[in-house]
């Protein structure tokens, strides 16, 4: 199945486009709503999820008609609620399509970060291998626990729909953003511009386009999906799942700045014998570096193959053979994680564990990270753990 194509060259910034993010927002349609949505639903079985979205959004009011379009593909009459002349630009431009009074989008526009950040659909038909993901739980994550760093010059490596280089845009002077997916370059710029962010965007293979460029901040959420086939470009790490995740810690000490951070969400395979900061210093090189890991969820390798080949054609059979080559490859389980690598005047290491963040944490992780007195020891164990109280204690979502 082939994209929609989408014509954003053709959208006239001079009209209201430029107010959308603040006429969303007092329609209701933002965070808060994305919030209060995805609690209602949190114990849902995923093969329920989205009847059970459609059914909480039954009520005809503004922000459920505006979610219902623009985050769950879905038709719904939007003439009573933005402008005429803004649906027709959108129209226009390939974003919406109007049927019998009705629009849905081609295209999710989500609140997140502050923002609106446009991707390809988190529900609907499978695109293509060069779909730009969608922000998920791992996106949410990432931007709510990174710290606002004040810096320079920042580099966001991967960067998809753009949600890390447009809440980066804030805190630094100069903002790089990298995808080797033009699509992805289309639709982050579109997000940055609505945005308000100074943030730039090139086409990239990871570091091929900073050549002699050095930045205080790294970010990426790379793909990491441990897989015995070749999957979308957002999301396949290779056999191991950590392709792309070693040649980005490779690239650290050529690429920053003395003092500088690396931030990047991950989900990591678990082997026995070996911790993930093993592997992590052999692919930095000499130091020294502090490591820390704020994790989010483990996973056992069966509940991790289950929920990525449940939707797929032949279930039965991908689920045998990934976790074929799980076995093979040593993979007891995978954990969901962000980790810190900072340029420090000597090695260290800590980790502890956290849950979902509903609300920005990113000032308690950097304390966390100055202080570094919270060390809880090296994880162990197959299965999740119990979730702590404290500064990284929001209210669970699974």
């Amino acid at each position: 199945m082939s994209h929609s194509r989408l014509r954003l060259g053709q959208l006239d910034w001079q009209d209201e486009l430029g107010f959308l993010p603040e006429m969303l927002d007092a329609l209701g349609y933002n965070e808060v709503w994305s919030n209060q949505l995805g609690l209602s639903v949190a114990q849902i079985p995923g093969n329920l999820m989205y009847q059970a979205l459609i059914r909480q959004t039954r009520e005809p009011g503004p922000s459920n008609l505006l979610g219902r379009v623009f985050a769950l593909s879905y038709w719904a009459p939007l003439k009573a609620v933005l402008p005429n002349s803004l649906l027709e630009s959108l129209e226009k431009a390939g974003i919406l399509r109007q049927r019998d009074g009705l629009h849905a989008s081609t295209v999710d526009l989500v609140p997140v970060g502050g923002g609106y950040l446009l991707s390809d659909r988190a529900w609907g038909p499978h695109l293509g291998p060069d779909s730009v993901y969608p922000p998920g739980l791992d996106s949410l994550a990432m931007c709510r626990w990174t710290p606002r760093w004040k810096v320079e010059s920042a580099l966001d490596l991967g960067t998809g729909s753009g949600i890390q280089a447009v809440i980066t845009a804030a805190g630094a002077a100069r903002v790089d953003a990298f995808d080797i997916n033009p699509r992805a370059l289309q639709l982050a710029a579109f997000s940055a511009r609505l945005n308000g962010s100074s943030a730039s965007f090139q086409q990239s293979d990871l570091y091929s386009a900073a050549a002699g460029k050095k930045y205080d901040l790294i970010l990426s959420n790379p793909p990491w999906v441990p897989t015995p086939e070749k999957i979308e470009t957002y999301r396949g790490g290779g056999v191991s799942g950590e392709m792309i995740s070693q040649r980005i810690c490779q690239g650290l000490a050529e690429h920053l700045n003395p003092g500088g951070r690396a931030a990047l969400y991950l989900e990591y395979p678990r082997f026995k014998g070996q911790h993930l900061f093993e592997r992590v210093r052999s692919w930095l090189g000499p130091g020294p570096w502090g490591l820390a890991l704020l994790h989010r969820r483990h996973y056992t390798a069966l509940e991790y193959v289950a929920g990525h080949t449940t939707g797929h054609f032949r279930p039965d059979l991908d689920f045998e053979r990934w976790l074929e080559s799980y076995e093979s490859n040593g993979i007891e389980g995978v954990s969901a994680s962000m980790l810190f690598i900072l340029s420090s005047q000597s090695d260290w290491e800590m980790e502890r564990e956290g849950v979902f963040p509903l609300s920005d944490q990113s000032q308690a992780v950097d304390q966390w990270l100055e202080t570094k007195q919270l060390e809880v020891g090296r994880f162990q164990r197959q299965t999740r753990l119990h979730w702590p109280e404290g500064p990284f204690a929001d209210h669970p979502l699974d």
